[in-house]
């Protein structure tokens, strides 16, 4: 699981780089409120338009899969995607996660929300 530093911010989820993106349906009335948002590598998908920048650090194609090393927002983050990418080191790409693959959690304590 990926974690990152987050505030519940305009219907939506606020990484600390600024990006929003949708947030589930329950997280939407604690607007202001810090969480940490949990997002499983394979829950990622590569997105053109997506709202999540990604600078590579390493692409591993591993057979039917492809594990991404790269940064988001600052935090190290793993991505597993089923389709070849052809980007390289320090090239960036976009992604996108759907509001139901998210996980949120209390940063204080660990806590699931």
């Amino acid at each position: 699981m990926n974690f990152f530093p987050a505030e519940i911010a305009g219907g939506g989820i606020r990484l600390a780089d600024g990006t929003v993106i949708p947030a589930p349906g329950q997280a939407r009335a604690s607007e202001g409120k810090r969480v940490t948002l949990g997002i499983r590598p394979e829950d990622f998908a590569i997105a053109p338009e997506g709202p999540i920048h990604a600078r590579v650090k390493v692409v591993e194609p591993t057979g039917a899969d492809t594990i991404i090393a790269a940064e988001v927002g600052g935090i190290e983050a793993a991505i597993l995607v089923r389709e070849r990418i052809t980007a390289a080191a320090g090239e960036e790409i976009r992604l996108a996660v759907a509001p139901e693959d998210t996980r949120l959690f209390d940063p204080e304590t660990g806590a699931a929300i």
